[in-house]
């Protein structure tokens, strides 16, 4: 309809008939060239609005089930005695070394080494009969 309505408000600009033709023309070919932009356009903007909507349904599932695995986690380390969560918690929490373990709770390095061991496989026994068996 917009090639047939510049034809007519050009008209009287046309010497003949092919140079009507060749207008024409050129003004749908010219409308067929701006729809595919335009719709390339917006194809790539719902593509990126796609992937975003993507990244975020992924990111919160991501932070919902790190989130139900670190509760699970605090709530083994919580379980386990005295002793063997206080030696976890200094070496994954606080990031201390068996030796420093030994030396704040006056131990052996052994025996640091020992019930650290032991609280990972505690926490172990304790996340598989909650159901978590991958770690």
């Amino acid at each position: 309809m917009y090639a047939f309505l510049q034809v007519w408000l050009s008209r009287d600009k046309f010497i003949s008939e092919s140079h009507i033709n060749a207008f024409a023309y050129k003004v749908i070919g010219n409308q067929c060239a701006n729809y595919l932009k335009r719709e390339k356009i917006k194809q790539k903007a719902y593509f990126n609005y796609s992937c975003s909507m993507l990244y975020t349904e992924v990111n919160v599932e991501t932070k919902f089930i790190e989130t139900e695995f670190y509760n699970c986690i605090e709530t083994a380390v919580h379980q386990l005695p005295h002793k063997y969560g206080k030696a976890f918690r200094m070496s994954y929490l606080d990031g201390l070394s068996i030796d420093a373990i030994a030396k704040r709770l006056n131990i052996a390095k052994k025996t640091a080494y020992s019930m650290k061991a032991q609280a990972i496989e505690k926490l172990k026994e304790s996340l598989i009969l909650n159901g978590i068996n991958q770690y």
